[in-house]
């Protein structure tokens, strides 16, 4: 009886463990967030750039193909740039190179990682 419980509260234990990684967590932050962050940025205002004179009938013509492109290519982006960048933000706290603020500050920004500086 004693053995059972021990048992279910190590699975517990893990299952919250991993829940509460940026291996798992990161991804799907950065692929939800990272799309989004983008497309809020607007293109700088200089007249020498080509896309500046863009005519109106090509943009909208094409915006209902590029955009959604642009969209999954942000959340591909996010997303495996979250998973990478999550299994090192875990690596580091096994090994005490990150901290937990670091974490939460990278926890929506693709290929940033939880490091310390020195």
């Amino acid at each position: 009886m004693h053995a059972s419980r021990t048992f279910r509260f190590a699975i517990a234990s893990l299952l919250i463990m991993t829940m509460a990684s940026c291996t798992l967590i990161k991804p799907i932050a950065c692929a939800a967030v990272f799309p989004i962050h983008q497309f809020q940025k607007s293109p700088d205002s200089d007249p020498d750039r080509e896309y500046s004179e863009l005519p109106a009938a090509g943009v909208i013509v094409a915006a209902p193909v590029l955009i959604p492109l642009h969209y999954v290519y942000y959340f591909t982006y996010g997303a495996v740039g979250g998973l990478v960048s999550g299994f090192v933000n875990d690596l580091n706290m096994v090994t005490g190179h990150g901290s937990i603020r670091n974490s939460r500050r990278t926890m929506y920004e693709p290929l940033r990682t939880n490091a310390l500086r020195k």
